[in-house]
C-alpha cells in the first residue's frame, strides 16, 4: 500500500513505521526538496553487502549504520583527488627490552705503594680505615686487584632506553626503536605510562663485593611512574600519531612510541650513588666501596591497560673510592740518606816513559737511607739504586748497589753491614720474601770497579776527564725516582791508593803494560807505546840500538830523553810534562827520541811528516828537528861500507854534505862517537811533508838487505809536542 502525507510539518517527535514504504512525492517537476533531515543511514546494498571485499579500504568501516553524508563526504574527497584509500594501520612492534646506561662513570685510577709492617704505628687514619675494612692488606696495594673509578661521584647516574622487538610496515616515523602503544582516544592521544624500578645497595667492606639488599652497608629503594597524555617528547617519553597517507581524508586510528634516559637524577639516590643515609661527602674515605646497582626493571602501559609489562635492565656493580683525596691523606715518602762514605780501595798501575798511570781500580761507597717504607713503599728492584755517572773515560760497574722490593717484598738480604734492609735499630736484616716495617731502613755497601780499557784523559796539556759520579737514588711509594746524593770520585788523586801526597794526580791510561798500538813494519807511530823506541846510546850509531824498556819503570828518562806521554811527545821538565818534576833535566839543551821502522822493497823515495815545520838538525832554534839514519848509512850496511855513521837531514832540501866528523855535543851528535851529518838535496818540503829521494851516492839505500832505519826527533825549547810520525815510501 502507498501512503501519502498531506498535513503540518511534525517536529521533535519521532515516527515510526514498520512493515511499509514511506513515499514521499511533490510531483516531479515541482523543484522543491522532499525531505529534510540532519543525516540518514546507508540501509542495506541488496547486491554486495557492506565490510564484503574491502580489507584493507578505508571504504570497509561502512555499513549500514552509517551516515549517508559521512560516505558521501569521503567520496567528495575520493573523487576529487584519486586518494589512497587505505585505512590507518598500527606498529605491530612491540616493547622488547630495556638498555641500561651508564652516565659520567669516569676513569679508573689507582693508589700507589704497599702497606709494611706495623702500619699503625705510623698514626694514618685513612690508612687505618682502608686496612681495617679490608681494603689493604701488608704487602699488598690499597684495593689491590679491584678497578677503581675515583671521578664524577656525584654526576654519574643509571637510565633507560626501550629497544622494539618485532618488524612492522608501519610507523610514525623512520625510528626504528618505536614500537606500538594501541588505538588512539577519539582521534587523540591515548596515555602512555613508563614505571621505574631500581635498587642501589652499597657496601664499604672488602668482604662484600656485591652487596643486596640483605647484605649490605646502605641500601636505597625506589621507583617512578612517567606518563603522557600528548603527542611529542616530554621526560624521555616519546608518543606519537600514526598518519594514514590521506590524513585529509582517511583518520588516524592508532599511536605509537618510546622512552629514551628516563631515571638518572629523578630517583636520587637508587639510580644515583648514596653510601649512607645522611653522609654525602665524596670525599670522605668512608664513600670507598661498591655501589651495585640491581633488580632494576621497566614497565609500560598505554590506554586501557590496567598492568604494566615489565622488562628487566642489567645490574651495574662499580667499586668507587674518592683516590685524590685519599693520596693527599696519606701523603708521601720523605726519604733522606746519611752516613754516606766512599773508600778508595785498590788501584791497577802501568807506566810509559817511567811515568805511572791508572788502568783501573776499586772504590766503595756505602750510605744509609731512611724513609722508604712508610706511609707505604714501591715494589721494585731498584728501590734504591747507585749508578755510575758522568763517566768520561772507560767504564765503572757496580755489584751491591741495589735494594729490590720486587712483588711487594724484600728482595736484597745480607749479613750485617751488607746491602740489605735492616730493622731500625740495626739489630738484624730482613730476610728475602720478608714484609718491610713501616721504620726500617736500607744500607748500600756498593762496589765499585773502574777500567781504563782502550780509553784515557790525556790532554796536550793537563787531563781531560778527571772523575766519575755515584748517584743515590731511591724510589718513593709512586716509584718515582729522586737522587738522594751525589759522591764525585776522582780516579786518583794525590795521597790515594797509599800514595804520596807529593805524588800529584794519576792520568788514566786503560792499556795494559807493554801495549803499543804501532807496528815496526808499520808506516806511523802515534805514541801509544815505546815498543818500537831505542835507547839514546852509542850502539844507535851501529845500527844495533838498543830497545827501550816497556816494562813498568818509574822516573828512569834519561837527562837527553823525550818523554812518551799517551798521543804525545813531550818534554818531561816542559810544559806539556806529565808526572814529572818541573825541572826535569833541565840541564839538557837537547832532547831525543829514536823510533825504529822496518820496510820490505826496494824504495828509492820516500816521505817523512811530524805535524810540523822542523829546525835544521845544525840549527841550535828552538823547535822541533828530525834525521834519519839509515842502516845503509852505517857499518852495518850490506849494501855500503861505510865506517862513520851518516846522519841525514830532511830539512836541508839544498845541501848533500853538510859537516863531516862531527863530533859529541849533545847537539848535532848525542853520541860519544863520530858522525856525518848530510842533507836532503832533491828533496822537497810540502806543507809539513818533506820528500827524500834516496840518492845511492851517499849511502842512502832501502832494499831487501838493508831494510831498516831510525828516525830521530829532537826538541830544543818547548815546542808544541807533536802527535805522530809519518813515513811514506815509493
Amino acid at each position: 500500500m502507498s501512503l501519502k502525507y498531506y498535513g503540518k510539518e511534525i517536529q521533535k517527535h519521532s515516527t515510526k513505521i514498520s512493515g511499509s514504504t514511506l513515499t514521499v512525492d511533490l510531483g516531479a517537476d515541482t523543484g522543491s526538496t522532499a525531505i529534510f533531515t540532519n543525516n540518514i543511514q546507508t540501509g542495506y546494498p541488496t547486491s554486495n553487502r557492506w565490510k564484503q571485499n574491502l580489507d584493507g579500504s578505508f571504504l570497509n568501516r561502512f555499513d549500514n549504520t552509517t551516515n549517508v553524508s559521512e560516505i558521501l563526504r569521503f567520496m567528495a574527497g575520493v573523487l576529487s583527488a584519486s586518494l589512497d584509500t587505505r585505512d590507518s594501520e598500527p606498529n605491530k612492534k612491540t616493547y622488547g627490552s630495556i638498555d641500561t646506561n651508564e652516565n659520567n662513570l669516569g676513569s679508573t685510577d689507582s693508589i700507589n705503594g704497599r702497606l709494611p709492617i706495623n702500619h699503625n704505628s705510623i698514626g694514618n687514619d685513612t690508612l687505618n680505615y682502608l686496612a681495617n675494612k679490608n681494603w689493604v692488606i701488608s704487602g699488598s696495594t690499597i684495593f689491590n686487584g679491584i678497578s677503581v673509578y675515583h671521578d664524577n661521584a656525584t654526576t654519574y647516574t643509571i637510565d633507560f632506553d626501550s629497544n622494539s622487538s618485532g618488524t612492522s610496515t608501519v610507523s610514525s616515523s623512520v625510528d626504528s626503536e618505536l614500537f606500538g602503544l594501541g588505538e588512539l582516544s577519539n582521534g587523540g592521544a591515548s596515555n602512555f605510562s613508563v614505571n621505574i624500578i631500581g635498587t642501589q645497595s652499597f657496601s664499604d667492606t672488602g668482604s662484600i663485593s656485591t652487596p643486596t639488599a640483605a647484605s649490605n652497608t646502605h641500601t636505597t629503594q625506589s621507583f617512578i611512574t612517567l606518563s603522557t597524555t600528548s603527542f611529542g617528547t616530554s621526560n624521555g617519553l616519546t608518543l606519537a600519531k600514526i598518519n594514514t597517507a590521506q590524513p585529509a581524508v582517511i583518520p588516524a586510528g592508532f599511536q605509537d612510541g618510546k622512552f629514551v634516559d628516563v631515571g638518572g637524577t629523578t630517583m636520587d639516590g637508587t639510580l644515583t650513588r648514596k653510601y649512607h643515609a645522611s653522609k654525602t661527602s665524596f670525599t670522605s674515605v668512608s664513600s670507598s666501596g661498591y655501589y651495585n646497582f640491581h633488580d632494576m626493571k621497566v614497565g609500560i602501559k598505554s590506554g586501557s591497560q590496567t598492568d604494566f609489562v615489565y622488562k628487566n635492565g642489567t645490574d651495574k656493580n662499580r667499586f668507587w673510592a674518592p683516590i685524590d683525596q685519599i693520596e693527599t691523606d696519606l701523603g708521601t715518602n720523605s726519604i733522606s740518606d746519611s752516613e754516606t762514605i766512599t773508600r778508595n780501595l785498590t788501584a791497577i798501575s802501568r807506566s810509559l816513559s817511567g811515568a805511572p798511570y791508572l788502568s783501573g781500580s776499586t772504590y766503595e761507597v756505602s750510605t744509609k737511607i731512611s724513609g722508604l717504607f712508610s706511609p707505604l713503599y714501591a715494589a721494585s728492584t731498584t728501590l734504591v739504586d747507585l749508578v755510575a755517572s758522568s763517566v768520561g773515560v772507560g767504564s765503572v760497574t757496580l755489584s751491591n748497589d741495589l735494594i729490590s722490593t720486587n712483588g711487594g717484598r724484600v728482595q736484597t738480604s745480607g749479613s750485617t753491614l751488607e746491602t740489605a734492609v735492616y730493622a731500625n735499630d740495626l739489630s738484624k736484616t730482613r730476610d728475602t720474601d720478608e714484609i718491610p716495617h713501616h721504620n726500617d731502613l736500607a744500607i748500600v755497601s756498593a762496589s765499585i770497579v773502574f777500567r781504563g780499557g782502550s780509553d784515557d784523559n790525556i790532554n796536550q796539556t793537563g787531563f781531560g776527564d778527571t772523575s766519575f759520579d755515584i748517584l743515590t737514588k731511591a724510589r718513593n711509594r709512586n716509584s718515582s725516582q729522586s737522587t738522594l746524593d751525589t759522591q764525585n770520585i776522582l780516579y786518583h788523586s794525590s795521597s790515594t791508593f797509599g800514595q804520596h801526597h807529593t805524588s800529584g794526580s794519576m792520568a788514566v791510561y786503560g792499556r795494559i803494560q807493554g801495549f803499543d798500538g804501532g807496528s815496526l813494519t808499520g808506516t806511523t807511530e802515534q805514541f801509544s807505546g815505546e815498543s818500537f823506541r831505542i835507547k839514546l846510546l852509542d850502539n844507535v850509531l851501529a845500527f844495533n840500538g838498543t830497545a827501550f824498556d816497556t816494562t813498568f819503570t818509574r822516573e828512569d828518562l834519561g837527562t837527553h830523553d823525550l818523554q812518551v806521554k799517551p798521543g804525545f811527545l813531550v818534554d818531561p821538565g816542559g810544559a806539556f810534562r806529565y808526572w814529572y818534576a818541573e825541572d826535569y833535566h833541565d840541564s839538557a839543551t837537547f832532547k831525543y827520541y829514536i823510533r825504529r821502522f822496518q820496510t820490505s822493497g826496494t824504495k828509492t823515495s820516500m816521505t817523512l811528516n811530524v805535524g810540523a815545520t822542523l829546525v835544521n838538525w845544525d840549527s841550535s832554534s828552538n823547535g822541533v828537528a828530525a834525521a834519519i839514519i839509515f842502516k845503509s848509512g852505517t857499518s852495518a850496511g850490506v849494501t855500503t861500507s861505510i865506517s862513520t855513521a851518516r846522519l841525514y837531514d830532511p830539512s836541508e832540501t839544498t845541501s848533500n854534505l853538510i859537516e863531516s866528523g862531527v863530533t859529541a855535543d849533545n847537539f848535532k851528535n848525542p853520541f860519544s862517537s863520530n858522525l856525518d851529518l848530510y842533507g836532503n838535496t832533491g828533496g822537497n818540503l810540502s806543507s809539513t811533508t818533506y820528500t827524500i829521494p834516496l840518492r845511492s851516492a851517499d849511502g842512502m839505500f832501502l832494499n831487501a838487505s838493508d831494510n831498516e832505519l831510525y828516525v830521530l826527533i829532537r826538541y830544543k825549547g818547548d815546542p808544541t809536542p807533536i802527535t805522530s810520525i809519518t813515513l811514506g815510501f815509493s
